[in-house]
């Protein structure tokens, strides 16, 4: 008989924005922390406005983010596994945070009903991650033979993203005050890579021929289809992102404003490009 499954993900999907794509009943959430320097936290939930986050970037120099309250990741457990048989958690990128450590800790002691899956994943990624574990439920795999499959599929997991303001990553430490006033002055835009973590890829003078460089690496990396994701607040640079990748024959899938918990690192005005990831698995 097959099992009754539940997923879980973290707001690291971005959780409005995810439910957009997926309304299924079987998915469910545990809300990150973000929190200003002055210690006022937000639960990172369905909330927390794009408004309102967008107003605590633009006030505070730098934003803290945190793991789930483990309590609360508790309680949330026993009262699934009420309905549910198992459960596959699938948090935000361990290269990124420790919530896939701690997740996995917790997971001890339910008596092998609670899956943790080293994701590789942020943002638009859970679509095609929430999607994959979907179909593999679905074939009536158990819980721990899932979570075997799901990680080696998100070993595949990579991208680029541009970002026009460098204050957040200086804030954060990825780079120093001295780079960035340097990049500004000589109008260098980084360009970066994810692959479970940020890292550093390449560079190039303003932030438009960051993009035509990132089109034109996607291209080269035989790219035929992207999922993207945004927190552009200019429309025109949208339009002039969509314009480069549909004159390079790259079509563009899922759409959706970047996870806020990311934003908090790498700020607004940025462009995240991941290679489509097959919908099949």
């Amino acid at each position: 008989m097959k099992k009754k499954i539940a997923i879980i993900l973290d707001s690291s999907c971005g959780i409005k924005q995810f439910r957009e794509v997926n309304k299924s009943a079987d998915i469910h959430f545990v809300p990150l922390i973000i929190s200003t320097p002055q210690g006022v936290s937000y639960d990172d939930d369905e909330n927390l406005t794009v408004e309102k986050f967008e107003e605590l970037l633009n006030n505070n120099q730098k934003l803290l983010t945190a793991q789930s309250n483990p309590g609360k990741v508790i309680e949330k457990w026993t009262e699934l596994l009420k309905d549910y048989d198992e459960i596959i958690n699938l948090p935000i990128s361990s290269g990124l945070s420790g919530q896939y450590q701690t997740m996995k800790m917790l997971s001890k002691d339910f008596d092998g009903k609670v899956h943790v899956v080293d994701t590789n994943g942020i943002s638009v990624l859970f679509t095609y991650i929430a999607s994959w574990a979907e179909q593999l439920i679905e074939k009536g795999l158990s819980g721990s033979e899932i979570s075997k499959q799901l990680d080696e599929q998100c070993k595949k997991i990579h991208g680029y993203i541009v970002v026009q303001d460098l204050k957040r990553l200086v804030a954060g430490g990825r780079i120093t005050p001295a780079v960035a006033m340097l990049a500004k002055l000589l109008k260098i835009c980084p360009i970066l890579k994810w692959n479970g973590k940020i890292d550093k890829f390449g560079k190039a003078r303003t932030w438009k021929k960051a993009v035509i460089e990132t089109v034109q690496q996607l291209k080269k990396d035989d790219n035929k289809k992207i999922i993207i994701g945004w927190s552009l607040r200019n429309e025109n640079d949208k339009k002039f992102i969509l314009k480069e990748l549909a004159d390079a024959g790259i079509v563009v899938g899922i759409d959706m404003y970047i996870a806020f918990v990311l934003s908090a690192h790498i700020g607004l005005e940025t462009f995240a490009f991941f290679p489509d990831l097959d919908e099949k698995i």
